[in-house]
């Protein structure tokens, strides 16, 4: 999802985004991957002042972390503990 644009994140942020966001499930993690890409486009939103087009700045680590603390994962532990419990009963 996030290849195709521009970033400024390397491995070890990569990392931190991936242990901030254990219990979010796939959907939660492409909105929360959309939410972030945004910001850079309401910033320019927000500065426009002509038509003169304006590129966007990359997508950083704290346009992540703005847009985790707005969001919550959808599923929540008990939910996954649960999950969790019936695969290993019923995995053969």
């Amino acid at each position: 999802l996030l290849t195709s644009l521009n970033t400024r994140l390397d491995g070890n942020q990569y990392q931190e985004l991936a242990a901030l966001t254990v219990n979010y499930t796939c959907a939660d993690i492409a909105l929360l991957c959309r939410e972030a890409a945004m910001l850079p486009i309401r910033e320019i939103d927000l500065q426009m002042t002509s038509l003169k087009q304006t590129p966007l700045r990359p997508i950083t680590v704290e346009d992540f972390e703005t847009s985790l603390a707005q969001m919550k994962p959808s599923i929540r532990s008990e939910e996954l503990h649960r999950y969790e419990e019936w695969h290993s009963t019923h995995n053969d």
